[in-house]
């Protein structure tokens, strides 16, 4: 009975702060997202790419923006490309990191990170521009 009373207050506890925490945060989130879909609208996409769509989540200890397209670019025109689009606006490139399915390049802005990743297999057509706060690999 003691044992599961504990249980139960550590619990209410645990779900009041998350609650708190997402009350609090939520000004700095909406803050962040009106921030991040202002850079989209500065960043002009490839002539030939096609805007598939997009996305957005806000959490406390992140927010994220995707946008997805399909290109014929190959991934070295698309790099190419968004280093000259994206310093024109102040971001500066970080790395490239290729991965099993994909190769993102990082670029970054303050306490800001953009992320390409273009899809190698099974979509070598299509690429996401993820645009995120906070980011850890930015100095």
């Amino acid at each position: 009975q003691k044992r599961s009373n504990i249980f139960f207050l550590c619990f209410a506890v645990f779900l009041i702060a998350i609650v708190l925490e997402n009350i609090i945060a939520q000004p700095k989130i909406e803050k962040v997202h009106k921030l991040l879909e202002a850079e989209f609208q500065m960043i002009t996409s490839p002539p030939n790419a096609k805007f598939l769509g997009s996305g957005q989540t806000g959490k406390p200890q992140r927010v994220e923006h995707a946008y997805d397209y399909k290109t014929a670019m190959t991934f070295d025109e698309l790099h190419q490309y968004y280093d000259k689009e994206l310093a024109r606006i102040g971001w500066r490139y970080m790395n490239t990191l290729p991965l099993n399915t994909e190769t993102d390049i990082d670029y970054c802005k303050g306490d800001y990170i953009a992320t390409i990743k273009y899809y190698t297999v099974p979509y070598s057509d299509t690429y996401t521009l993820y645009l995120s706060w906070p980011s850890s690999r930015c100095p």
